[in-house]
């Protein structure tokens, strides 16, 4: 089922704690950066994932599919734990799963924010006041539609109100 001998198996199972068939089994010698195992192969001479190593042990070819953690522990080598798919079926699974990065690209925080807090703040006054957006968009360097989505709380959103 493998293209890999006997003594080359052995010595890549030396390198996992193996636990119970529900565990994870953690790769216990050299991972990269990602925390992903990294094992060296002989015959033919490569460095490979050890997740990967582990599945085509157990299971056979991965045929050009990603070797996926249905655990999302990098380093679990537990083949139990591993599946195959794209890369969109990984993407899915982990959106679903609620583990991609989130940033706070709100206010400030956004690249492409031409407006401070402060500015903003001073906008809202403004329009509290009467003042129409195109004399607000002048007095502040932005576009009539800009101070328009402000006013629609479309753009700086106003935080909502904690029930009290």
């Amino acid at each position: 089922m493998t293209e890999y001998d006997d003594r080359t198996i052995a010595r890549f199972w030396s390198k996992v704690a193996r636990g119970g068939a529900d565990q994870c089994w953690p790769w216990t010698a050299m991972r990269d950066g990602n925390g992903y195992g990294r094992f060296r192969v002989r015959n033919p001479r490569r460095l490979v994932r050890a997740h990967v190593f582990s599945y085509q042990v157990e299971r056979g070819r991965t045929h050009g599919l990603m070797v996926c953690h249905s655990c999302d522990n990098p380093g679990c080598c537990n083949p139990a734990h591993l599946w195959l798919g794209k890369n969109a079926d990984n993407m899915a699974d982990m959106v679903r799963k609620g583990r991609q990065a989130r940033r706070d690209t709100s206010g400030e925080k956004n690249g492409n924010a031409k407006l401070t807090a402060e500015q903003v703040a001073t906008i809202r006054s403004q329009i509290g006041a009467g003042d129409n957006n195109t004399v607000i968009a002048a007095r502040f360097g932005v576009t009539h539609s800009m101070i328009s989505r402000i006013r629609l709380g479309l753009s700086w959103a106003l935080p909502s109100a904690v029930p009290g």
